[in-house]
């Protein structure tokens, strides 16, 4: 098998998970994988592949065998960095991605930003993403570009640098941009006067049918207490952009803390969003305890079958089922 044929399998591979045709997908690289046994690429593009669809303790299996054979594999470093990530084990990351030997390539570059940034270390990750925007051989694809810009943005607010952000957002033009230093301007204004303000620009339709502004008008609302009006628009920032897991956790908290009544359905679909959130999926157990394990079983066991690694899953379903087997008990 030729090096192009290779580079086209891998990125059919990538191509078929994009289009949620995951087993196709793992499909396609094992079928690389055979034609090339001794390949520990190959092997960390299946365990990436496996790592992206939820299957967490596969893919940690393959990095294992990976690591063993050579531990400083680019590929590996950078999947297992991802999952550590993914977890919020930041630290951990960091240093996974400070052995990894090209730190100056754009990705592993980007995943020490974001590990920096988790870690509320924002001069270094601005240090990161600086040191790749200054490089002039650096020739960034269009949307790397921006994505390095927008952390650069980020780490400005986080160190009060507010003129620079406001500068640096205002130069990317995306709607996203325009979103935060709307924000960064409102920042200036006291709760009532960003509430009118939002509430004016939220009647041009171009505003309306975007979902960042949405989020930015309901952390408003919530920073002043007002849970349900900010559920309100957590749920329209989730109807623009379906199945957005920010969106999705930030509207079951706010039912929560407003006690609606679609607060157990919103931390469902939150959990379903993102399984690996910790304090999310502690409180929706909370929930199903609460007098309805049934429905904690049918959800469990549904999560479980669309996220195989999620293994925390399992320890909930035994509670919840003994608790029902407990009031079955009972009632007899």
């Amino acid at each position: 098998m030729g090096p192009d044929t290779y580079r086209e399998g891998v990125q059919r591979a990538y191509d078929l998970w994009r289009q949620k045709q995951t087993a196709a997908a793992l499909d396609a690289v094992r079928a690389l994988r055979a034609h090339n046994p001794g390949s520990t690429y190959l092997t960390a593009v299946e365990a990436d592949i496996l790592a992206r669809s939820g299957k967490t303790r596969e893919a940690e299996d393959l990095l294992a065998e990976i690591f063993a054979l050579d531990p400083h594999n680019r590929k590996a470093l950078t999947v297992k960095a991802d999952l550590l990530l993914k977890k919020g084990r930041a630290a951990e990351a960091l240093a996974t991605l400070l052995t990894h030997p090209d730190q100056a390539a754009p990705h592993v570059a980007r995943r020490l930003a974001t590990a920096h940034f988790q870690l509320k270390q924002y001069n270094d990750a601005l240090a990161v993403v600086q040191k790749v925007l200054g490089e002039p051989k650096t020739d960034l694809p269009p949307l790397d570009a921006a994505w390095f810009k927008e952390m650069a943005a980020g780490c400005l607010e986080r160190l009060d640098k507010t003129r620079e952000a406001l500068s640096t957002w205002e130069t990317l033009g995306t709607s996203r941009a325009r979103i935060r230093a709307l924000g960064l301007k409102l920042a200036a204004l006291t709760d009532e006067e960003a509430l009118r303000e939002l509430e004016q620009i939220g009647r041009l339709k171009s505003y309306d049918r975007d979902a960042d502004f949405h989020a930015l008008w309901a952390e408003r609302l919530a920073a002043g207490g007002r849970h349900a009006e900010a559920a309100f628009h957590w749920e329209r920032a989730s109807a623009l952009a379906p199945g957005h897991p920010y969106y999705l956790k930030r509207l079951a908290w706010a039912s929560r803390r407003a006690n609606a009544p679609q607060t157990l359905a919103r931390f469902q679909d939150a959990v379903s969003a993102d399984p690996d959130d910790l304090l999310l999926r502690e409180a929706l157990f909370r929930l199903f305890a609460a007098g309805r394990e049934l429905d904690g079983i049918s959800f469990l066991t549904e999560l479980l079958r669309r996220h195989p690694g999620a293994g925390w899953a399992h320890g909930h379903l035994k509670k919840l089922t003994a608790r029902q087997e407990m009031k079955n008990r009972a009632d007899k």
